[in-house]
């Protein structure tokens, strides 16, 4: 094989390594809930209920990148988003907004 040839096959290979690699990196803003089957999942009353047990005041709930996404209050008016595990209600981060 010629050097040229060989050179060629080496960096195809790590392309192909690095372009089925990165679908799996997790970002820094990966929330990390992992894949939960749909069935799986609490209600959404539910995560309400176990928010505002934690002293939140919810005011919207949506689904993102496997997470529940709440919008909410602490007791002193400030605002926050909440990444909530869909099946354990565990609260795997938190983002204070201005």
């Amino acid at each position: 094989m010629s050097r040229i040839k060989m050179t060629a096959t080496v960096l195809g290979a790590l392309l192909l390594a690095s372009a089925t690699a990165l679908p799996t990196m997790a970002s820094p803003d990966d929330a990390r809930c992992g894949a939960s089957a749909a069935g799986a999942w609490k209600s959404t009353d539910e995560v309400r209920a176990a928010m505002e047990a934690k002293g939140y005041r919810v005011r919207r709930i949506e689904e993102e990148h496997g997470c529940y996404e709440a919008y909410a209050f602490d007791k002193d008016g400030r605002r926050y988003e909440l990444y909530i595990h869909p099946v354990t209600l565990e609260v795997v981060r938190v983002k204070r907004k201005s």
